[in-house]
């Protein structure tokens, strides 16, 4: 219910431009909550694996443009007063963006997501950024 919270709260504070999951239905059924989104596509850790096969070249620009997409998602999450405390390639899913048309890389799971400390310092989990 908590990720839902923060997700509610991206998409009334951006609308659909953000690179966050855009939410199309959510409620409760039975004894749980669910959530409807927008269909997105591979994660990072399967898109790294088919880097493999790539050239130097290749791998290095996809990296690149992927990295630099991903800081803009995470500077739009702390704008909105949040810190997303589970950033990894399977947090992260690769979706057509609304803006750009091309693909984008998507912030998914906000369920460690804690409102900003006012700045301070943050620790992470091992294995996270």
């Amino acid at each position: 219910v908590r990720e839902l919270e923060i997700m509610n709260t991206f998409q009334e504070q951006l609308g659909d431009s953000s690179g966050l999951p855009r939410i199309l239905a959510s409620g409760w059924h039975l004894d749980g909550a669910y959530v409807v989104t927008q269909l997105l596509g591979s994660d990072l850790q399967k898109v790294f694996g088919h880097l493999g096969t790539q050239s130097l070249e290749r791998r290095w620009a996809t990296v690149s443009a992927l990295g630099r997409s991903l800081l803009r998602r995470l500077q739009v999450v702390h704008g909105c007063g949040f810190v997303h405390c589970d950033v990894s390639p399977e947090n992260v899913v690769l979706g057509r963006s609304r803006e750009t048309r091309g693909i984008a890389p998507y912030l998914i799971d906000f369920g460690c997501a804690r409102e900003f400390p006012g700045g301070g310092p943050v620790s992470g989990d091992h294995g996270s950024m």
